[in-house]
C-alpha cells in the first residue's frame, strides 16, 4: 500500500500493512426446514463453511404475530428471546452444547440483573415495543406481524471465547431451536382463551472474515507440532421441582470444575398464563410470576 499521498499518517504504516488480506462480509443465511414456524417448531440453521465466523454478529431475524380466539388479548413479551424453550449446538453432527430446559425463563433472569436502562429502551425501540416511556396495554390483537431481531444469546452463543471461529478446525456448526408453548410465553389478558403465535419471514445474519493466507499456514503449523485449542464458554443447567410447603427440598446433582453463579426462583404454579390484571407489569410488559429470586455467585 503506498502511504506517501493516502489519508494515513504515517506512523500507522505498520499496523495498515499488518492488515493486508483483512475483509469481512455479512452473510444472510435461511432456516434448514421452513421459514415460518409455530410453537413447538424446531428451528435449524448451519453456519457458513467459511474459515472463521464472527459469533458476536449473530442475528436471528423474523415478523412474530401473536393470536387468540374469541374476545381474549395476548401479545409478545418484553424479551423476544423467550420464545425459546431450549437452543441446542452441534459441531460436526456432535453435541457440544445441549441447551438448558425453560431457557426463557433464565434469559428473563440474567435480562433483569444486567441489562440496564439504556440497554432495554434501545431493545424496545429496535424490536418494536415501545421504549422510553413505557409499554401501555394493547385494547386489540395485532393483525400483521413486527419485526424482531434477536441479537442476545446464552450458552454457547452468547458467551464462546474466542468469538471469531476457524471452521477450518471446527468443521460443521449447526444450530437448533426450540420453540416454546404459547401459553408459557404470551401475557395474556381481558379472560382466558386459546393463543398461540406464528414467526414468519426467519432469516439470520453472520459477519465472516477473511485473513491473509499466513493466518492459515500459523495455525496449521500449531496443530502439526502438536497444539491443541480449547474453545471455552459458559454453560447453564436447569432444574425443577414442586413445593408444597416451606420445609421442600430440592437436590440437584451437578459435575463441574468452575462453579460461577446459582439463581433460585420461586414461581406461581400457573407460570405465565395467570390472566389476572393485578399480576401484569405495564413497565417489564411480563406477567408478575416469579415470586423471589436468589443469586449465589463465587
Amino acid at each position: 500500500m503506498d502511504l506517501v499521498n493516502s489519508a494515513y499518517p504515517k506512523e500507522f504504516e505498520y499496523h495498515v500493512n499488518k492488515l493486508q488480506g483483512f475483509e469481512r462480509q455479512t452473510w444472510k443465511l435461511m432456516p434448514m426446514n421452513e421459514t415460518s414456524a409455530v410453537p413447538g417448531a424446531v428451528i435449524e440453521v448451519v453456519l457458513p463453511s467459511s474459515p472463521i465466523i464472527d459469533m458476536n454478529s449473530f442475528t436471528m431475524a423474523f415478523q412474530g404475530l401473536p393470536s387468540a380466539a374469541s374476545s381474549g388479548i395476548v401479545d409478545f413479551p418484553k424479551n423476544i428471546e423467550t420464545i425459546f424453550d431450549r437452543i441446542d449446538i452441534l459441531v460436526n453432527g456432535q453435541p457440544v452444547s445441549l441447551g438448558c430446559s425453560r431457557y426463557n425463563q433464565l434469559f428473563n433472569l440474567v435480562a433483569d440483573m444486567s441489562m440496564g436502562v439504556d440497554c432495554t429502551t434501545r431493545r424496545g425501540v429496535v424490536n418494536g415495543n415501545g421504549g422510553i416511556t413505557g409499554i401501555a396495554l394493547p385494547t386489540a390483537n395485532p393483525t400483521t406481524g413486527t419485526q424482531y431481531y434477536v441479537q442476545n444469546w446464552l450458552n454457547f452463543l452468547g458467551s464462546v471465547k474466542p468469538t471469531m471461529l476457524n471452521t477450518d478446525i471446527l468443521g460443521e456448526i449447526r444450530i437448533r431451536m426450540y420453540l416454546a408453548d404459547a401459553s408459557t410465553i404470551l401475557i395474556q389478558w381481558k379472560g382466558t382463551t386459546a393463543c398461540s403465535y406464528s414467526l414468519s419471514n426467519i432469516y439470520f445474519l453472520v459477519d465472516t472474515v477473511q485473513l491473509d493466507p499466513g493466518y492459515k499456514r500459523i495455525h496449521q503449523e500449531f496443530l502439526n507440532r502438536g497444539g491443541t485449542y480449547e474453545i471455552p464458554f459458559t454453560h447453564w443447567q436447569s432444574w425443577q421441582s414442586t413445593a408444597n410447603s416451606t420445609n421442600t427440598t430440592t437436590t440437584i446433582a451437578l459435575n463441574t470444575v468452575c462453579l460461577n453463579k446459582v439463581f433460585g426462583c420461586l414461581t406461581l404454579s400457573t407460570g405465565s398464563t395467570a390472566t389476572n390484571i393485578d399480576l401484569y407489569d405495564v413497565q417489564s410488559h411480563r406477567h408478575r410470576h416469579i415470586l423471589r429470586v436468589w443469586v449465589m455467585e463465587r
